[in-house]
């Protein structure tokens, strides 16, 4: 695809506002900084990689300025991300010392499975929030998300895990079941 197309697709916005971030009407797309305790650190740090994933997959020329701020808001919103992971291996919205939640977990491990292709990921991380998943799952193969709807957080999950290229056994008993 197109660095629009792809822009579009995933961004909602042309790869311009990217590219270009002083213009007016894409402010709300210029990198950002890695979020404050009440902002989500993966949702507000994807963009950063997003831009770094144009520059790198489709060749799209990314100034040096956008590229360093870009590369340095990942690397930050990653640190934060490891405060919000849980001893058992999943992901929480508060803290290691609150309960991990299953859609949350996903989103991380699609979210590090992106991001190891531009920064050094941890794979013990990604393995172990994969792990945390895969033991949350149910025995028909199943996902119970916080939302009630099984078969939407069942495919939830196994996007999640498949794009990651990680569980595919426990993908397997859940596409069978």
């Amino acid at each position: 695809p197109s660095a629009r197309q792809y822009s579009t697709a995933f961004l909602g916005k042309p790869a311009s506002c990217f590219l270009r971030v002083k213009r007016s009407s894409c402010a709300a797309a210029a990198p950002s900084r890695p979020p404050t305790p009440r902002r989500a650190p993966t949702s507000s740090t994807y963009p950063n990689l997003l831009i770094l994933k144009l520059e790198k997959d489709l060749a799209v020329s990314v100034p040096p300025a956008t590229r360093s701020q870009a590369m340095q808001n990942l690397r930050d919103g990653y640190k934060r991300l490891l405060g919000y992971r849980t001893p058992s291996g999943g992901f929480s919205y508060w803290g290691p010392n609150d309960r991990p939640d299953e859609a949350l977990t996903a989103y991380v491990i699609r979210f590090l499975s992106d991001a190891e292709d531009i920064i050094d990921v941890d794979d013990e991380v990604v393995e172990g929030a994969t792990n945390w998943l895969a033991g949350r799952q149910n025995a028909d193969g199943s996902w119970n998300l916080n939302s009630g709807h099984r078969d939407s957080a069942t495919a939830y999950v196994v996007r999640a895990l498949l794009e990651s290229g990680r569980g595919d056994a426990k993908v397997k008993v859940a596409v069978e079941s």
